[in-house]
Formats: structure tokens, C-alpha cells, sequence
């Protein structure tokens, strides 16, 4: 995402999680003013289940338990006199254990969720998202681009000669340098920029908002710390790489990676070790 559209994101994020922790002291006035006639005990329940699936088990302990501080003020004030002390102990612990026995289930399913997302879209080897995080991403960056009328660039990068290094070498020391070249790229680019392994010795890196002029300085860039890369390991590989560049969005993801590709490959049929960009046109397809 743009530096832009992420704060507005960020913003929106913390506005909805501080609704969600306001909410509670509010269901409890609610409760309050019912006077014992209607109970909103479970309502609670709400804003603590959304808050634990959205920032996780300690946040939900904690609007766990200003929820139960806030039920017992209610149910003090409420008390009926003559009310056995043990049973409103009772049942005061029985709210206790049961919130954060369901904050404790939903945690648990929480990380599950986020773990398996994670075997889903990331690269085992190099960490780096894979085709399907790369989809997911370029869905999200391509409807942003379209609202917000920002540039990108997308950059497909090859590894000239890299099955030579696995006939060679071994293919522990392939699965090296493709880890070596992973982390030159995620050091060669911005944070918010994402550097992706489609699989092979493919990778493709997005850098968001940044135009035309800027797209040659960063590939060079990209390029030089590969090299050295490389060299520094006495590696005989070089680099094929396409930059294409998108002032206007089109219609796919589809798109966007095959014009990426298909300038990846021209290096290639031009010998090998080198760079082309061009800008994407609507007609190109």
C-alpha cells in the first residue's frame, strides 16, 4: 500500500478497536439502567470476542476483565439486601471463568487462522510471500491504485545459470543463494514495498507509488546489491530482469505479472545479465 492509504488504514483500524473497548463500560451503563430488569450480561461477549480475534488474547483478557469489573460494580449496586454474599461470589466467579474460558478458545482458533494463512501465502525457504500472497497483495494495491490514482511498479527477476549452481553445487547451496537473494532484495527495498517468490528462481518484487522517472535508479540499484551478492560468495549467476511500470491499473493481476514477465524474458533473449523497463499500455495484452 501507499504510505497514505496505509495510515488512512492504520487510522480507520485504531478508530474501530477503541469503539469496540468504549463499547464495554457503555453496555454496562446500559445494563445499569436497566435496574436488574434486563440483563446484558452476554453483550458483553461482543465487543470482547471482536476485540480478541482483532489484536489477540491479551487485549481480549483485558476487555475480559473490565467487563467482569464493570458486571460486579452493577451487580453490587443492584444487590437486593439479604442477598447470600456466597452466592453472588459464586456467580460473579462462574462470569469470570466462562469470559475467559471464550477468550482463551477464540485465541487459540485466532493463531490457527493466522498461522495457516501464513503456510498459505508465505515461501517455506525464503519467508517471502509466495504466487497466492503475491495475488492476494496485488489485488488489494491494483484497487488502490485505481481510487487513488497512484503509480506502481512491478519488477519479475530471473537467476541466469542457477541450474548449473544445483548440478554443480548441490542443491543445499541453490537453496542458499535463493535465500541469499531474498534477503538482497527485502534490503533493497522500502518496507511497505513487497518482494515475493513465485516459485523456481523467480521472484517479484511491488514498489508502490513511484513513478516512471524513478523506476531506472531502483532496478540499477536492486541489481548492483545482487551482484555483489553473488560475487561475494563466488557465485556464477547474474540477473535477467523486467521493470514494468503502471500509470494506469489494468484489468487483472494476470496482467500486470505476464507484462512483467514478458520483459523479464526479452533480457533474456537478448543475451542474458540485464534490465528492461517499459510503461504499460492499455492495449498491451
Amino acid at each position: 500500500m501507499t504510505w497514505r492509504v496505509l495510515s488512512k488504514f492504520n487510522l480507520q483500524t485504531h478508530a474501530v478497536n477503541v469503539a469496540l473497548f468504549l463499547s464495554i463500560p457503555i453496555i454496562g451503563l446500559l445494563d445499569g439502567l436497566g435496574a436488574g430488569r434486563v440483563r446484558l450480561t452476554a453483550f458483553f461477549l461482543i465487543p470482547i470476542m471482536l476485540i480478541t480475534w482483532r489484536l489477540g488474547r491479551v487485549p481480549g483478557y483485558l476487555a475480559t476483565l473490565a467487563a467482569l469489573v464493570i458486571l460486579w460494580i452493577v451487580s453490587f449496586v443492584e444487590k437486593p439486601s439479604g442477598t447470600d454474599t456466597l452466592l453472588f461470589a459464586l456467580d460473579a466467579a462462574g462470569r469470570f471463568i466462562s469470559f475467559f474460558i471464550i477468550v482463551a478458545i477464540l485465541s487459540r482458533s485466532r493463531g490457527l487462522y493466522l498461522q495457516q494463512k501464513t503456510i498459505a501465502t508465505r515461501d517455506p525457504l525464503t519467508n517471502l510471500y509466495n504466487r497466492l500472497g503475491l495475488q492476494e497483495i496485488l489485488g488489494v494495491e491494483m484497487e488502490n491504485s485505481r481510487r487513488y490514482g497512484r503509480p506502481f511498479a512491478v519488477l519479475f527477476l530471473d537467476c541466469d545459470n542457477f541450474k548449473k549452481i544445483n548440478d554443480q553445487w548441490g542443491h543445499q547451496v541453490g537453496d542458499q543463494l535463493l535465500q541469499a537473494v531474498a534477503q538482497t532484495l527485502i534490503a533493497s527495498v522500502r518496507r511497505r514495498d513487497v518482494a515475493s517468490r513465485l516459485g523456481g528462481d523467480e521472484f517479484v518484487v511491488f514498489v508502490g507509488d513511484i513513478g516512471e522517472v524513478d523506476v531506472p535508479q531502483l532496478i540499477h540499484k536492486i541489481k548492483a546489491n545482487l551482484d555483489t551478492a553473488m560475487r561475494a560468495r563466488q557465485w556464477p549467476v547474474t540477473f535477467s530482469i523486467g521493470a514494468s511500470i503502471f500509470e494506469s491499473t489494468p484489468e487483472t493481476v494476470a496482467d500486470v505479472i505476464d507484462f512483467a514477465d514478458s520483459l523479464m524474458y526479452e533480457t533474456k533473449r537478448a543475451g542474458k545479465d540485464g534490465l528492461r523497463s517499459a510503461k504499460w499500455q492499455a492495449r498491451w495484452r
